[in-house]
C-alpha cells in the first residue's frame, strides 16, 4: 500500500524488514527512489550516506513494532528524527499515548482507522491531550448498524455500505470515537469479555506496557473458554493475582503463562493462536 501511496505522490520511500524492531535492521532496508521520467522506482540497497541523504519524514508502523523500539534507546532516537508517525492495526493504550505525548512533543503521531475490507485507512486520529475522535477523510460516510458496529462507505468499497467488526460512538459529522472490536471476545460461562479493554485494565492495573503481555480464551469443559493471561515478566503469580484483585470474578485470568516474547503475525498484530506457544494444547 506504501508503494502505491509513493507512486500516486510521486515520492520516494524507504521499505524497512518486517521485523517487531524494523529500526534494528537499517542496513536490510532497500530504498525506492522515484523517477518522475519513467514514472517507477529505482531500488538502492541502504547505506549510512543514502539514509542520510534520502532520511525519511514519515514513518509506518504498528503500535506494538513502536512500543519496542521506544523501548530500545539507540531505535527511540532514531524515532524522534521523524516528523510524522502513522500507526495502525492495533488499538492503542492510554499509558503508551501518555508517553508518546510527553516523550516525543516535536513528533505527530496519527492513530490510522481502516480494514482489509476497504483496501486503505478512511479515518485518524492525532495523538494530542484530551482527542479521543477519529475524524473521517473526503469522499467516506460512516454509520452505525443496531450492533453500533461501523458501516462504511466510499469510493474504495465501490460506493457501497460494508460493515467492520467495530463498536464506535459517532460524537459529531465525520467524527466518531471507536470503543472497541466486536469480535474480539472471549466467551466465559455464557459472559463475553472483550478482549482490548480487558488488557487496558490489566496494563492500568500492574504498571504493564502495552504488548508485554496479552490474553487469550483457551478451550475449557465447563466455561467454554477461560481468559488465560501470558506474559513476558517475570512477577510471581501471586502477587499479578493481588494486582488483578480489583476485576470482575469473570474478568480474572484463570490461568497466567511466562513466555520469552509475545509471538505476533506477519503484520505485527499479537498471534492469538495459542497452539503455536510451545507445550500449550
Amino acid at each position: 500500500m506504501q508503494v502505491i501511496r509513493a507512486a500516486v505522490w510521486q515520492t520516494s520511500l524507504w521499505v524497512l524488514p518486517p521485523q517487531t524492531n524494523p529500526l534494528l535492521h537499517l542496513d536490510q532496508a532497500t530504498f525506492f527512489l522515484f523517477n518522475p521520467k519513467t514514472h517507477g522506482f529505482e531500488k538502492q540497497r541502504y547505506t549510512a550516506n543514502l539514509w542520510e541523504q534520502h532520511k525519511p519524514t514519515t514513518v509506518s508502523l504498528t503500535p506494538m513494532q513502536l512500543s519496542v523500539i521506544m523501548g530500545d534507546a539507540n531505535t527511540a532516537k532514531l524515532l524522534a528524527d521523524f516528523e510524522v508517525v502513522l500507526l495502525g492495526g492495533q488499538a492503542l493504550s492510554g499509558e503508551l499515548e501518555t508517553r508518546l505525548i510527553s516523550d516525543f512533543p516535536q513528533t505527530r503521531f496519527i492513530h490510522t482507522f481502516g480494514s482489509t475490507e476497504t483496501a486503505s485507512h478512511f479515518a485518524g486520529r492525532e495523538i494530542i491531550p484530551g482527542n479521543s475522535d477519529y475524524c473521517i477523510a473526503p469522499g467516506t460516510q460512516i454509520s452505525t448498524n443496531e450492533k453500533g458496529e461501523i458501516q462504511v462507505c466510499n469510493p474504495t468499497t465501490k460506493n457501497q455500505w460494508i460493515t467492520l467488526h467495530d463498536r464506535i460512538e459517532i460524537t459529531a459529522p465525520n467524527h466518531f470515537r471507536w470503543l472497541e472490536r466486536s469480535n474480539l471476545y472471549i466467551n466465559t460461562g455464557g459472559i463475553k469479555i472483550a478482549i482490548e479493554p480487558l488488557e487496558n485494565r490489566i496494563a492500568a492495573l500492574l504498571n504493564w506496557p502495552q504488548f508485554s503481555f496479552y490474553i487469550v480464551g483457551k478451550p475449557h469443559p465447563t466455561y467454554g473458554e477461560q481468559i488465560t493471561l501470558f506474559t513476558t515478566h517475570t512477577t510471581p503469580i501471586e502477587i499479578i493475582q493481588q494486582g488483578l484483585s480489583a476485576l470482575t470474578k469473570m474478568e480474572q485470568p484463570k490461568e497466567i503463562l511466562y513466555i520469552a516474547e509475545i509471538p505476533t503475525l506477519p503484520n505485527g498484530k499479537i498471534d492469538r493462536n495459542t497452539r503455536k506457544i510451545s507445550g500449550l494444547n
